[in-house]
């Protein structure tokens, strides 16, 4: 009885439902869980088993919503030994609130190769009491080496390694690919090559140079599909998108968004403001109303002699005007 009372009232004053907990699911918990306003999210490690049979232990995502029973809401991919979870954290998304942001690493198994790591990023939405992998957002972000290199130099690096990145990314130009497909115009920065995919290994001859005007449909993880119209026929393949600017539509948009996000943060601070002198005011007409009242009170009482409170002994009756 005692027991139930307490989770009673740590429900009540935390709003999390702890009846349920990660230690609730079979499996092995690889990390420590992240709350959020309406529930827990545990990153458990499963059993998976892979094309040629063997079995491993990924990581597999489930949420803990109030009252509700624990849910996967993300199947393993990596191995557990060799993958880590870098960062979990929440981030507004204006037009769909908020999202639980993963950001995961895989150590290379290639002993040649055992500094670089494979980043992937991945978004858990609200919808209702349930929280859901978001798939077309996941695929924006995608997932890519950390540094890629090409006769010693670095041709890619993945955008995406670090919180601030990502929260960056919502004000990209190619930001409007996350949610539908109208293409982007963009302009090349200088002679950059075409790739048949998005992999430096698929690169070939092609190339396009510097002020060439191309329309991006696609986006994923610093990579872009372009589509370039030249003299003969419409090429349509992927480059690094570090290779590419605005053009000046573009760039205009996108200071324009920054523009209306200011003025947004601004018209609710004036609004706070306003707010809070509004309270104020009503809290001087009300000091000024009893104060006026007192003394009017003072004053009938004076012409009636009777004494005014502070005044009266503490045994003598009080004249009351209503009874």
């Amino acid at each position: 009885m005692a027991k139930n009372l307490f989770v009673l009232l740590l429900l009540l004053f935390t709003g999390v439902d702890l009846a349920y907990s990660c230690n609730e699911i079979e499996e092995k918990q690889n990390r420590a869980p992240f709350q959020i306003s309406n529930g827990i999210v545990c990153f458990m490690e499963q059993t998976i088993q892979t094309t040629s049979g063997d079995t491993l232990k990924g990581i597999a995502v489930y949420f803990l919503g109030r009252m509700q029973k624990p849910a996967r809401v993300k199947d393993a991919v990596y191995d557990s030994k060799l993958a880590k979870i870098e960062n979990v954290f929440t981030i507004n998304i204006r037009r769909d609130g908020d999202y639980v942001v993963v950001i995961q690493s895989l150590e290379s198994a290639s002993e040649q190769d055992s500094t670089n790591k494979l980043y992937s990023v991945y978004l858990l939405g609200l919808q209702g009491r349930n929280l859901v992998y978001n798939e077309r957002l996941s695929n924006w972000f995608g997932s890519g080496l950390a540094l890629q290199y090409e006769e010693d130099s670095i041709i890619y690096e993945y955008p995406y390694q670090y919180k601030g990145a990502i929260e960056e990314a919502f004000l990209s130009p190619y930001a409007s690919l996350m949610h539908d497909d109208k293409p982007v115009s963009m302009i090349v920065n200088q002679k950059s090559y075409l790739y048949k995919d998005k992999n430096i290994k698929d690169k070939t001859n092609k190339y396009l140079l510097e002020g060439d005007n191309v329309a991006v449909d696609k986006y994923t993880a610093g990579w872009c599909r372009v589509n370039y119209q030249s003299k003969k026929k419409t090429l349509q393949m992927w480059m690094i998108c570090s290779a590419l600017r605005p053009d000046s539509v573009t760039e205009d948009k996108v200071n324009s968004i920054i523009g209306q996000i200011n003025f947004e943060k601004r018209q609710e601070e004036e609004r706070k403001h306003r707010l809070q002198w509004e309270e104020r005011e009503k809290e001087m007409d009300a000091f000024n109303k009893r104060e006026y009242y007192k003394i009017l009170r003072e004053e009938e009482m004076k012409k009636k002699g009777i004494k005014s409170e502070e005044n009266r002994p503490k045994d003598e009756p009080v004249f009351c005007f209503s009874c």
